[in-house]
């Protein structure tokens, strides 16, 4: 997921979007994301703003 939010806030998103879709299809991520995962939401945005520096 934070790696989701980097290409987002970088604006990278549909360059990867090929390697994104191969790696969801091949069936090798082992994590779901689902409505109850919020808090890996907000891991994952926690650990976005410090890689961007981003003070809150």
């Amino acid at each position: 997921m934070t790696a989701a939010y980097l290409c987002g806030a970088t604006g990278i998103e549909n360059r990867t979007i090929d390697n994104s879709a191969a790696y969801i299809a091949g069936g090798s991520n082992s994590y779901a994301i689902t409505p109850s995962s919020s808090s890996t939401r907000c891991s994952a945005q926690r650990a976005c703003d410090y890689i961007l520096n981003v003070k809150n």
